[in-house]
């Protein structure tokens, strides 16, 4: 006899990514990592599962707006589950021993992928600035006098607002085709961007700031 093997939601591991665009290469990768442990691999979306990457593509096409790849383990509570959307990434893994570390390996290969300008495409959050800026700047006369502060003020955070709408819409899912057959303008010349629009809010921050509190 032997105790009866349990589990809870407690028991899981679990990470999320903001939506980053994943290559055949990066599935394969992972993929790997699963079976080098002999795991068992398991790629399906909402409607169907596959054999492999070759029959999702020939299915699905050259980019899926998502997939989920799975790994069983040897018990029917031990396995590890990747979902990849438009929304994001998704990564999960109940706490079997024989499990943990493939998950942390998959996790890194993941960070490894996410790009830096990635972390500040979130449409919601540059809404809520906007509707911030826009309410209670106004409210509390907080807005710099000067009117090309005042505007880029506001345009700044709209643009950034836009910008995410695009980044989530365009980057999520999985292409399967190599990294650069698929070569996105976000990847070319997205973080610059971003370096650019950050230097103009800190620019407009401390104008509104030295104005408000300076005098100047």
């Amino acid at each position: 006899m032997k105790p009866k093997e349990k589990s809870t939601l407690f028991d899981n591991l679990s990470c999320s990514f903001p939506p980053t665009p994943l290559y055949r290469t990066d599935i394969e990768q992972i993929i790997q990592i699963g079976t080098s442990r002999e795991l068992k691999v398991n790629i399906s979306d909402s409607t169907a599962e596959f054999d492999d990457l070759d029959d999702v593509q020939e299915n699905r096409g050259n980019r899926v707006k998502e997939l989920a790849v799975s790994f069983s383990g040897k018990t029917a509570f031990s396995s590890i589950s990747l979902k990849i959307g438009s929304g994001g990434i998704t990564l999960r893994s109940s706490k079997d021993d024989a499990l943990v570390l493939a998950w942390h390996d998959i996790k890194s290969a993941i960070e490894r992928r996410v790009p830096f300008h990635a972390r500040f495409m979130k449409p919601t959050l540059w809404l809520a600035i906007v509707f911030c800026i826009a309410v209670f700047g106004t409210k509390f006369n907080i807005l710099p006098s000067n009117e090309f502060a005042r505007i880029g003020t506001l345009i700044v955070p709209t643009w950034l607002w836009a910008m995410s709408l695009y980044y989530v819409k365009s980057s999520g899912g999985v292409y399967l085709q190599k990294e650069h057959e698929v070569l996105s303008l976000w990847d070319r010349y997205g973080e610059k961007i971003v370096n650019l629009i950050a230097g103009a809010i800190i620019g407009a921050i401390v104008t509104a700031v030295s104005q408000k509190f300076l005098g100047k």
